[in-house]
């Protein structure tokens, strides 16, 4: 394969969400978008997830940490399930467990 297919099929699509005046946020099948939007009640389910988040944790960390650490999360999950949603059935939260042995 040429160095320069890649760059023809990058090529024409920008042309073809310039043309459609999609250039940075695209919500049409097939097309890539610069950025994703969370919006209305989804975002309001998202506000109040961490909010409640931030309360059960308040004692053990500060709750603006708190709400922010999990609104970045959060906010990834959504854009990896709506730029990804064919490829990923569930996001599952990960968290290593590390074990200190004490000699």
């Amino acid at each position: 394969m040429d160095w320069t297919t890649p760059l023809r099929s990058l090529k024409a699509d920008f042309i073809q969400r310039l043309k459609f005046g999609h250039l940075l946020h695209s919500e049409l099948e097939g097309t890539h978008s610069e950025l994703t939007v969370i919006s209305g009640e989804r975002l309001d389910q998202l506000r109040d997830f961490c909010w409640e988040m931030a309360d059960k944790y308040k004692s053990n960390s500060r709750v603006r940490d708190v709400f922010i650490n999990n609104m970045k999360g959060k906010l990834g999950e959504e854009v990896v399930k709506a730029r990804l949603a064919d490829w990923v059935n569930h996001i599952v939260a990960i968290h290593p467990r590390v074990e200190t042995l004490v000699s």
